[in-house]
């Protein structure tokens, strides 16, 4: 072969790789980028949830009104779709008991038992934001006189 055509086909091999790689970095990178990006919305979307499930739990327990009882069916849901799943399961499992006993299908939940599932729930929350466990957590309910 004529030196000519190897020096020629070795310099365009040389160019095209050349070209390439920064190609193939800049697809990782943006890739990278792209999942960050995912996982930090999630985050703020979790949040946001975590947020709006203990603060519906606090005014359900304060109040007892229809209104409340259907914000904490939305905040419910929307802790399904976005939170983790131990505090999703741990939501739905005391959603489920408080409907049953507010049907007259199980006796009404013990103080003792409340306490468990709102441990369970912001337990499962402070895990999935890789903060320690609490040792003891209570949503206690305030109704002071309206006079």
């Amino acid at each position: 072969m004529d030196d000519k055509i190897l020096i020629a086909i070795i310099s365009a091999s040389s160019a095209l790789v050349g070209s390439f790689i920064p190609t193939i970095f800049t697809y990782f990178k943006t890739k990278d980028q792209f999942q960050f990006e995912l996982k930090k919305d999630l985050l703020a979307n979790q949040k946001s949830v975590y947020d709006g499930i203990l603060i519906a739990l606090q005014n359900m327990i304060n109040n007892q009104g229809n209104e409340e009882f259907e914000a904490l069916q939305k905040a419910s849901i929307k802790l399904a779709i976005y939170g983790d799943n131990n505090s999703a399961k741990a939501m739905n499992e005391y959603y489920n008991e408080v409907t049953k006993s507010g049907r007259n299908a199980r006796i009404p939940l013990t103080k003792e038992e409340h306490k468990e599932y709102q441990e369970k729930i912001i337990n499962g929350i402070r895990q999935n934001l890789g903060l320690n466990k609490l040792d003891s957590f209570e949503i206690v309910g305030f109704r002071p006189d309206k006079n």
